[in-house]
């Protein structure tokens, strides 16, 4: 998916979140600052699948990736895309601390757009997640993936200003 964006330190910027049973911020906004080195990282990252903690990953993405200083440029729009294959599970099934994280983040400024794989995921739930009934994505497997790029591309590199996120 990154192939179809520009990345560069004044063009799109990608960090990692990746979360199962924990959730880790596997590099930063900055890390990666050309297509070539960002696909090979991809690439390397490791599949955890059974669980999906959510919640934590939505508290990393406010406070480490988009904390002062974690590398995200004043002005640029602010955009999370939860890739999930799975059903918002850890600490428990439907723990509100996730929903707590989501509008944290959104009153933070962090625009929530979730992309479900599978017929798996709890749509109900991430349309709770998300930033607006719009930023919600399904496709049937990771196959998918490519049918939906031209649709992110056009909401995460708008033409024109930067649009309004809703809180």
């Amino acid at each position: 998916m990154v192939q179809e964006f520009t990345i560069g330190p004044n063009d799109v910027q990608v960090a990692f979140v990746l979360f199962s049973t924990e959730a880790t911020v596997e590099w930063g906004l900055t890390k990666y600052q050309d297509e070539n080195s960002l696909t090979n990282a991809i690439g390397n990252v490791r599949y955890l699948g059974e669980w999906t903690n959510l919640n934590d990953a939505l508290y990393l993405t406010r406070t480490v990736v988009y904390a002062p200083g974690g590398g995200a440029r004043d002005g640029a729009l602010r955009a999370t895309v939860i890739l999930t294959d799975g059903e918002d599970n850890i600490p428990e099934p439907g723990t509100p601390l996730t929903l707590q994280n989501a509008t944290l983040c959104k009153e933070d400024g962090i625009w929530l757009i979730a992309v479900g794989v599978t017929d798996g995921v709890d749509e109900d739930r991430l349309h709770e997640i998300i930033s607006s009934s719009s930023d919600y994505y399904p496709v049937d497997d990771f196959d998918a993936l490519p049918t939906i790029v031209e649709d992110l591309k056009s909401l995460i590199c708008p033409e024109g200003p930067i649009p309004e996120i809703s809180k």
